[in-house]
């Protein structure tokens, strides 16, 4: 039997996720949209998405490679090198995060 999530895209993105991809927080915001009842019409943009994303305290993670953003709100970073990283690149840089 099928249970609906108790939590929107956005809720989930905020409480949980220390790390999101681009489409992921691109799913949150059609989701918070068409919530909200102002549906977006034609296609989302980086833009949209990026303002989004740092609307709801995301940030991109400063690693030259990685294309994941972190929960800054939550200060779900790690610093390394002068840079904010995401606990994924922590993790591939031998850090320990503890969040």
């Amino acid at each position: 039997m099928f249970q609906p999530n108790k939590y929107t895209a956005l809720e989930r993105l905020q409480l949980f996720k220390t790390v999101a991809s681009i489409g992921v927080i691109k799913a949150a915001l059609i989701e918070e949209q068409s919530l909200k009842g102002n549906p977006i019409s034609g296609d989302v943009t980086l833009e949209m998405i990026h303002q989004f994303a740092e609307d709801i305290g995301f940030q991109k993670c400063e690693e030259d490679d990685c294309d994941l953003w972190f929960n800054a709100k939550k200060q779900w970073f790690m610093k390394h090198e002068s840079k904010k990283i995401c606990r994924m690149c922590a993790v591939m840089h031998g850090l320990d995060p503890e969040f």
